[in-house]
């Protein structure tokens, strides 16, 4: 993502999943600026009672060279509203020197209330020294502190050692178009945990009708994890979408075994 059964076996997954966890939660790319867009992340901070909601923020593709108010305030009614946030880093593949991502980390701790960390353009291959560099980026956030919420993204099927060393505490197994979401097939080895370890991310969905049918195929597919907008274009997360309501409705009907 550019401008992207309970607990596993001790020992290869710290963050833990109660047992009542909703089937879905909402993952929002918030890739746009609190100064130029109030309303949607004010959209966000008034949805965060109503569904389980994570929101990444992105500032600069990063956390960018000084604290911005507009974000410090807008982070804060998320959070008082009960929703979480991460803030946005840049791995460029495994290739980032890890001493660069962290200090981006550290920033992000220092100057915004975050409860954690997406790890963008994330490496999907069984390159050992990927799986090394990601393994001691999430073990560096967790010795910082252990409650932080680390997701990976490598936007399309990856690797199942990802998850069981670890090095997130869940993975974007599929970031691309609403078209190509009704073709993909997630690797057989998902159905193995439980699915708030994975995340869906749809974009150019332009028609709310789509809405009920793509949740519940992100369901089928062990998603727990799920956004869909009909933004496009180089940034297809620069706001959200005029179904956005809807889309929060839908989610909390189903968490509620309702229909959607």
């Amino acid at each position: 993502m550019r401008l992207r059964a309970g607990l596993l076996t001790a020992g290869l997954l710290v963050f833990h999943i109660a047992s009542a966890q909703p089937l879905l939660e909402a993952l929002v790319p918030a890739y746009f600026d609190p100064v130029v867009n109030p309303s949607a992340w004010n959209t966000l901070a008034a949805n965060a009672g109503k569904i389980p909601l994570s929101v990444i923020m992105n500032p600069a593709s990063g956390p960018g060279s000084v604290q911005d108010a507009s974000y410090v305030t807008a982070v804060q009614n998320v959070r008082v509203a009960g929703g979480h946030v991460l803030g946005y880093v840049s791995t460029a593949y495994g290739t980032r020197p890890i001493a660069d991502v962290m200090n981006d980390i550290n920033l992000y701790i220092a100057w915004y209330a975050i409860d954690g960390i997406f790890v963008d353009e994330m490496s999907s291959d069984a390159n050992s020294s990927h799986y090394s560099y990601y393994q001691s980026l999430y073990q560096q956030i967790k010795a910082i502190n252990y409650n932080y919420r680390v997701i990976g993204n490598p936007g399309t099927n990856t690797q199942e050692a990802y998850l069981t060393l670890p090095t997130a505490d869940a993975l974007v197994v599929f970031e691309s178009t609403a078209k190509n979401y009704s073709k993909y097939v997630p690797s057989t080895w998902i159905y193995n945990y439980n699915r708030q370890y994975f995340a869906n991310l749809v974009y150019a969905m332009s028609s709310s009708s789509q809405l009920g049918s793509y949740l519940n195929l992100a369901v089928s597919r062990n998603a727990g994890l799920v956004y869909l907008t009909s933004d496009s274009g180089r940034n297809p997360w620069d706001t959200l979408p005029g179904y956005w309501d809807t889309e929060v409705n839908c989610i909390a009907n189903i968490n509620a075994g309702l229909s959607c």
